[in-house]
């Protein structure tokens, strides 16, 4: 289970907050998903950020990652560390391995962010699929040209 102490986005980076400023990384779930990082690419402290611009990027074995930004805020630190030594990610993602830190906007957004039970079921659970009956209500739908 991911750490209960912390919150998580569907888009599977992790959210620790203290006061008005959050700490934001990737979740384990997120390195078994792209691979080990390889190479690290954040913005630079001063920029201000609204919920899903892109706040950087990672480049993994299995593909580059875009990472969009969970809250709005203005960057007040990276880890210049991770973007040295990508390592720091793939050995301690929910420690050593966090991105950057915002100073939050808006504290209520952070309502809107899963609990560690909320997020272990995102990740466990598979999505629910259309029925045959949905799909053929669904496509008799499309051949009526509506």
């Amino acid at each position: 289970m991911p750490p209960a102490e912390l919150l998580y986005s569907q888009t599977h980076l992790w959210i620790s907050c203290e006061d008005d400023i959050v700490t934001v990384g990737i979740t384990e779930y997120s390195l078994d998903q792209y691979g080990d990082v390889v190479a690290v690419e954040l913005v630079e402290p001063g920029i201000d950020l609204n919920h899903g611009e892109s706040m950087g990027e990672l480049e993994c074995r299995r593909g580059v990652w875009e990472l969009f930004a969970p809250l709005d805020g203005e960057v007040v630190e990276l880890n210049k560390a991770v973007v040295q030594q990508p390592d720091h990610i793939n050995d301690d993602p929910y420690g050593e391995g966090w991105l950057v830190r915002l100073e939050l906007r808006d504290p209520q957004q952070l309502e809107h962010l899963l609990t560690a039970e909320e997020y272990e079921t995102l990740i466990t659970e598979p999505p629910e699929l259309e029925t045959e009956e949905e799909e053929e209500e669904e496509d008799e739908f499309n051949i009526l040209g509506s």
